[in-house]
Order: C-alpha cells, then structure tokens, then sequence
C-alpha cells in the first residue's frame, strides 16, 4: 500500500482494520495498488488471455479480458448479460486515471507471461505479485 505524508488540513479516516483514507475537505483520496495480476493465455484470434487482478492485497476481480482490437490491445471488464440483451460491467474503475492504469498493468503483465510461456494448447495460469510500479 501507498503512503505519503498528510498535507496540513487533511484527516485521517480509518474505514476498517487495515485500510487507511485520507479526507481533503469533503473529498475522500485514496490510492490502491494493484498488488498482483494473474494471467490466463488463449489461443484465439482476438481473445488473448483472462486476468485476475488483486488490490492492496485484499480484493481480487477475476474474469478481465485482455483482447486484441483494430485499435490494440485492451482490457475488457468483467460483464454479465442483461435480459435485453446488452452488456454491463460487474466491476469497473470510476475514472480514467484508474483505468489507465490497470489496463497498463494488465497488459504489461500479459505481453510478460507471453514472452516467457510457449503456448502448447493448453491454458496456462501466472501471475504476479509485483513490487510493481505503475
């Protein structure tokens, strides 16, 4: 986990044992790590691989996609279908910062996995616990 110093004017707020917010004004900051990313390899065209990933060392989100678009390589949130048949996220960053870096994070890890892991047909499951920076 992140620490930094306390500017004059902001208070400490403890949610629960562990886990440690800063409050500026009405505004709550916090800053989670992403602690560890486990990769899951695919031979597909466009699905490359499904990543778990965990934050500060207490929370995991599996089933992220990590797919090959016309634009790229991007990570695909968790979703399920909705009965009119349209898609919502399960789990999904709030803003563009953390989203950024996640998907770097991700993606970072699976071009890793994929350097050091021949595909032989069968998935394959590494991750990492990363004294990481993102």
């Amino acid at each position: 986990m992140s620490v930094r110093a306390r500017k004059p004017g902001e208070a400490s707020v403890t949610t629960t044992p562990g886990c440690t917010r800063t409050r500026v004004s009405e505004k709550v900051v916090s800053c989670v790590d992403i602690t560890e990313v486990r990769i899951a390899l695919r031979e597909d065209d466009k699905l490359k691989a499904f990543a778990s990933v965990t934050f500060d060392d207490c929370f995991v989100v599996r089933g992220l996609k990590i797919i090959a678009g016309n634009g790229g390589m991007f990570v695909a949130m968790p979703s399920r279908k909705k009965p009119d048949g349209t898609y919502q996220d399960i789990a999904h960053p709030i803003n563009n910062e953390m989203r950024d870096r996640l998907e770097h994070r991700v993606i970072s890890e699976y071009e890793r996995v994929k350097a050091e892991t021949p595909l032989s047909g069968a998935p394959v499951s590494v991750g990492s616990s990363a004294e990481h920076d993102d």
